[in-house]
């Protein structure tokens, strides 16, 4: 017993120090002079100095004069990914770290966001990243034609190196996986990719990083919905791998239509998952999927009231709108959940229905969660205002707004 009171006054003290230690360190605040952040850069404490990088990458060009301090930052290998994307967010003014951010190309945890970079700080990396497509190093040579291509567009070399990439991995997994990052920078890749694409998925390079996923999402960023496409997609819900199954039903809600109906019951057995990432993906394609989904309304008002953390409620709502908004059941499932206990959800469902839905601002009223006695609600009054019949025309009778 004495062991174990040591053991819980050892970590209250522990605790307090912690929190004592890090109460001295002020916080720092975004209106900062720069010369200021550029010290903070310094600091022993970690917060700091993230806030420190995060602030000077958001003043753009004006934050020219902490490049040097960024460049050491990178040298040492400190903080690295965050001082190149604060690099990339000063632009052209940061050139002079054009070198440094070039290598950052060459690692792993730093190739894609030194990419984005060097595209930002614009023409004056060109020379660099030219000379980098004949790298040895395979990191360096395909995300300097990647930056390229960014810069120069689908119908450059750059672009076509990656297709060809991509064409010819032969059984090399980091080759795929180079391509295809390289690609998803570019996307939305044209229609005539998909046949190559759907191809990859049957390679064993995709199975040996598990590159189906990034593989269906790129299919479905290239708006084609062919037969072959719905066929795969509505396939690929059952796959054994766990990204895979999530991105078929993204892709399903980024495609959308009634083309995908045969989806439907697949569908509402991942709106019951316990996971929330899968039920509110289910949710997405089943609104896009539209009156098509009209056997999903059950489900959906159930999610919409159930849902224990709201998020999930919030796109039933929407899908519900999305499939029936007219249906009497959905109406009836929308009006209990904001008159209900959870105001909170009550309000958020309410304000993404007034924002989101197509319906007149006269249904919309209805969802008005604070209506009492026949008053609306000021902060309703504002949504219908910002929403704005296309004929400026009043909800209200007398054709004037009343604040209750």
């Amino acid at each position: 017993m004495a062991s174990n009171r040591s053991k819980i006054l050892y970590l209250f003290a522990f605790i307090f120090g912690w929190i004592g230690l890090h109460a001295e360190v002020p916080l720092l605040s975004d209106r900062e002079p720069l010369p200021k952040l550029i010290e903070a850069l310094s600091s022993e404490d970690l917060q700091t100095r993230q806030r420190a990088v995060e602030y000077i990458g958001g003043r753009g060009s004006e934050g020219k004069d902490a490049v040097p301090a960024l460049i050491a930052m990178i040298e040492r290998d400190e903080m690295a990914t965050s001082a190149i994307r604060a690099l990339g967010r000063i632009g052209p003014a940061a050139d002079s770290a054009i070198p440094v951010i070039f290598n950052g190309l060459k690692k792993q945890d730093t190739r894609w966001n030194a990419t984005e970079a060097l595209v930002k700080i614009g023409e004056a990396s060109i020379p660099t990243l030219l000379e980098g497509t004949k790298s040895e190093n395979k990191n360096a040579q395909v995300s300097s034609h990647v930056a390229l291509a960014m810069m120069q567009g689908q119908g450059s070399e750059h672009f076509q190196f990656l297709v060809n990439q991509l064409a010819s991995s032969d059984g090399s997994a980091p080759k795929m996986e180079r391509a295809l990052r390289g690609l998803a920078m570019l996307s939305p890749l044209p229609e005539d990719m998909v046949p190559l694409l759907i191809e990859c998925l049957d390679r064993p390079e995709a199975a040996e990083y598990s590159q189906w996923g990034e593989i269906i999402w790129l299919i479905a960023r290239t708006g084609s919905a062919t037969d072959e496409v719905v066929a795969l997609l509505i396939g690929y819900l059952d796959h054994e791998n766990r990204m895979a199954r999530l991105r078929s039903i993204q892709a399903i809600h980024e495609l959308g239509g009634a083309r995908f109906a045969a989806a439907v019951p697949r569908l509402l057995l991942y709106l019951a998952d316990n996971q929330e990432f899968y039920r509110g993906a289910a949710a997405e394609a089943l609104g896009a999927i539209g009156p098509e989904a009209r056997s999903a309304i059950p489900q959906l008002a159930h999610a919409m009231k159930d849902d224990a953390f709201g998020r999930v409620g919030i796109y039933a709502a929407i899908a519900l709108d999305e499939i029936a908004p007219t249906d009497p059941r959905v109406q009836a499932a929308v009006m209990e959940v904001i008159r209900g206990e959870d105001q909170t959800r009550a309000w958020n469902i309410a304000r993404y229905l007034a924002f989101r839905s197509n319906q007149p601002a006269e249904w919309l009223l209805a969802f008005n969660i604070l209506a009492k006695e026949g008053k609306i609600d000021a902060e309703t009054l504002w949504i219908l205002q910002r929403r704005a019949n296309p004929d400026e025309r009043s909800v209200f009778p007398d054709g004037q707004f009343d604040d209750g």
